[in-house]
């Protein structure tokens, strides 16, 4: 196996020697970066710095945590759980909260270098091995060696679009160096669009993109399906080592270059962008509205975030080790990587289990572009704390106050007539945005007189959320109320209901987070009702749970005596008794049950209608503030 001291630059491109002597003898600009990641191997070993001065919120602030090994490549989260592999030791190790590790045993004695989780399987892939570079895991635990479609140095692999596709930066042969496969455990070689290095690969958008870490102005490639990959023009010839999506952008790290960074908002047409310092960036990652990417060198500054992918700031890593693999899932971060000790091979950012604050509304929703109007914020889970802020159209608002966990005053700014955003910063960092949630109206006449400002509303009131009409729960078959102690236990692997897909965490990233105003019940009968439009991805905010407290998430797509539910994830209720639930899309229409249980049993419903969509019609129908389809929830309870 490759020894874990080895630096990312140096793994790499020795792969690259070896091709270039097959190919077409070797390149200068390989052997000088060989030369550079060997000084980094040599002495970029990690040290520990003392902690700095840094604002305090998600991806800013980072801790050192224990685990069994200390050569981690790659991380990823699904099924409540995170996974790391490593190049050596046992391999593999998981944690339900990304603090606590546990060491499991890998399919096999490879140098993993990548790992992802899709359709209810982890998949994980190796630069070495005769015949079993790929292993797959129901549950991240037990592992099973599968048959690679070459023996290629495989470098990355990511879900998306019901497939799972694997990039290689080296093939012994001719082999391609991209491999497709629906179940993680057939494989079959494709075609890349270039002979190139690819070293990370990603899907957003419905489309797969790869980046290189070789060639002249094309390394990247994209593609629709996994299949077919066409060249795109990179921003610059960088040794671009990672890619990602989130928040409508494709964004790439390098770990050489003028400008480090590079983003498309399309996977084809790239923009250079100027990373927060020169280290050698070797992993991005998305979550909480924001970019976190990685380095394998630097003193104290191992990390840097942006919340565009645009303008990135750097912050203080909880270690000076070679970080290899960032994933965000559940209100945290975790990172892993090698150059350390088992004492900070992993680092961690936010509190797990913390939910994400929502805003269901301003007002009031105009003012006058001088500022000065009193604006109530509603919403969910706004939490206290020294990151708590507001802005309107990008500007501070003053007179911040939390009232409550729902609702937040504040003053506006002065602006610009017409729509802006309004983004509120939760006590924890984690953030919340209402699109074009205030609109600024220009002051009458310009005399600047109080006579020329438009009177305010009389007397304006904070609005609370208002609560819904209740509406008749569409018909099923009446159920059993189960009791606390015969509430049906979801089973131990997330296995969607028909009609039913859960999400990856790049995919949760950009579904709906519709608020459930009436508490759940203890019986699906009496349970809320939430209607959602069928395809649409959400992630509901529900309440009325015991606080702070670990939950298994059910859904069942029948309601009938014995109800039976699937397993769809873990979460966590936090100090007010609310949760978000494990993000789904519906695609068949129908009444769906979903069910959140604490260990002891006791359960917790929430009831999903999906209504058939409707012939076109001339009318057009409302859409939310996304322009995603809306939806809409009832207050029935018991």
């Amino acid at each position: 196996m490759t020894p874990a001291s080895n630096t990312l630059d140096a793994q790499v491109d020795t792969a690259f020697a070896l091709r270039g002597m097959r190919r077409a003898g070797l390149r200068a600009r390989n052997l000088l970066a060989l030369f550079i990641a060997s000084i980094i191997a040599l002495t970029g070993l990690g040290a520990v710095v003392a902690p700095a001065a840094h604002a305090t919120g998600v991806g800013t602030t980072w801790t050192s945590q224990n685990s069994p090994d200390d050569c981690w490549t790659s991380v990823t989260s699904g099924n409540g759980l995170f996974v790391a592999v490593a190049e050596c030791g046992n391999g593999v190790m998981t944690s339900p909260d990304g603090i606590t590790w546990t060491g499991r045993t890998s399919a096999a004695g490879r140098s993993w270098s990548s790992v992802t989780y899709g359709n209810g399987l982890f998949v994980a892939v190796s630069r070495d091995g005769t015949g079993d570079r790929v292993m797959t895991s129901p549950d991240g635990i037990n592992w099973t060696s599968r048959t690679s479609a070459a023996d290629n140095s495989w470098q990355g692999v990511t879900y998306g679009g019901g497939l799972f596709v694997a990039v290689s930066n080296y093939s012994a042969g001719s082999d391609p160096l991209v491999m497709t496969s629906p179940d993680g455990i057939t494989w079959t070689s494709r075609t890349s669009a270039t002979d190139n290095g690819w070293s990370s690969v990603t899907y957003g958008g419905g489309l797969f993109v790869a980046v290189s870490s070789d060639g002249t102005g094309n390394r990247v490639m994209s593609s629709p399906d996994g299949i077919t990959w066409t060249s795109r023009t990179s921003a610059a010839d960088n040794s671009w080592r990672s890619v990602t999506y989130g928040g409508g952008l494709f964004v790439a790290v390098s770990t050489d270059g003028a400008d480090r960074v590079m983003t498309s908002p399309d996977g084809i047409t790239w923009t250079s962008r100027t990373s927060a310092t020169n280290n050698f960036w070797s992993r991005v990652g998305y979550g909480n509205g924001q970019f976190v990417a990685l380095s394998i060198t630097g003193t104290g500054n191992r990390v840097m975030t942006s919340p565009d992918g645009i303008t990135w700031t750097s912050q203080t890593s909880a270690y000076d080790a070679q970080w290899r693999g960032v994933t965000y899932s559940t209100g945290i971060f975790v990172a892993v990587g090698q150059s350390c000790t088992t004492a900070n091979c992993v680092m961690t950012s936010g509190t797990f289990g913390a939910v994400a604050p929502t805003i269901s509304g301003v007002s009031p929703s105009t003012g006058t572009s001088a500022g000065g109007t009193a604006i109530t914020i509603t919403g969910a889970d706004f939490s206290a704390g020294a990151s708590l802020g507001v802005t309107v159209g990008g500007v501070a608002a003053t007179c911040v106050t939390r009232v409550s966990s729902t609702s937040i005053t504040a003053t506006t700014p002065a602006g610009s007539a017409g729509a802006v955003d309004v983004v509120v910063t939760s006590g924890d960092g984690q953030t919340a945005t209402r699109t074009g949630g205030f609109t600024y109206t220009a002051p009458s006449g310009g005399g600047g007189s109080s006579s020329d400002t438009p009177a305010p509303a009389p007397a304006p009131t904070p609005t609370p959320t208002p609560t819904p009409t209740p509406t008749p729960t569409p018909t099923a078959v009446p159920t059993a109320s189960p009791t606390a102690t015969s509430s049906p236990r979801p089973s131990p692997t997330a296995v969607a209901p028909a009609g039913v897909t859960l999400l990856t965490a790049s995919e949760s990233a950009n579904a709906q987070v519709p608020v459930v105003s009436a508490p759940l019940s203890t019986s699906p009968a009496s349970a809320p009702v939430l209607s959602i439009p069928p395809g649409t991805p959400v992630a509901p905010v529900v309440s009325g749970l015991p606080t702070s407290t670990p939950l298994r998430g059910g859904m069942s797509a029948r309601t009938r005596a014995k109800e039976t539910f699937t397993f769809i994830g873990n979460t966590r209720s936090n100090a007010n008794g609310r949760a978000k639930v494990p993000a789904f899309k519906v695609s068949r229409p129908g009444t769906y049950t979903i069910q959140l249980a604490t260990a002891t049993g006791k359960a917790f419903y929430l009831k999903v209608t999906v209504a058939a969509k409707k012939a076109s019609s001339t009318s057009k129908k409302p859409t939310s503030s996304t322009g995603k389809a809306p939806v809409k929830t009832t207050g029935k309870q018991g």
